[in-house]
């Protein structure tokens, strides 16, 4: 390699030259890696990856629901009665109490009647 002024001239050149273009290849990147890690757009991608998840899973549940809808029907009410455990507990507690009350009663007129209407001691 000479050293000849002209030559060292030239060569600076070219190293400046390329240092130029990896600082703007630098600088490019860099804007790039801000955009992608933007709160805004972490944000979008955020939602859009909750959406695409929730929406194939609507897709899944309704292809099982039509592949197999006498399950479906089972879970659902299943899930209907856990749901509604506290007053359907409460209208088969009142119809037991009401059918238990129907069924003395019925049992005392079919008693009386059996013993030719004489009350029992228990009745009064």
């Amino acid at each position: 390699m000479s050293d000849r002024p002209g030559d060292i001239e030239a060569r600076m050149r070219d190293l400046n030259r390329l240092a130029d273009e990896h600082r703007a290849q630098l600088l490019a990147s860099l804007r790039a890696t801000i955009q992608h890690v933007h709160p805004a757009q972490l944000k979008a991608r955020a939602s859009n990856n909750i959406l695409d998840r929730m929406l194939g899973g609507i897709a899944r549940g309704r292809a099982s629901i039509v592949a197999h809808p006498a399950r479906a029907l089972g879970l659902a009410a299943l899930a209907g009665a856990l749901v509604a455990r506290g007053p359907l507990l409460r209208l088969a507690t009142k119809a037991l109490a009401t059918g238990k009350i129907i069924a003395m009663n019925k049992y005392r007129a079919y008693r009386n009647t059996k013993e030719g209407g004489k009350p029992h001691e228990q009745d009064s």
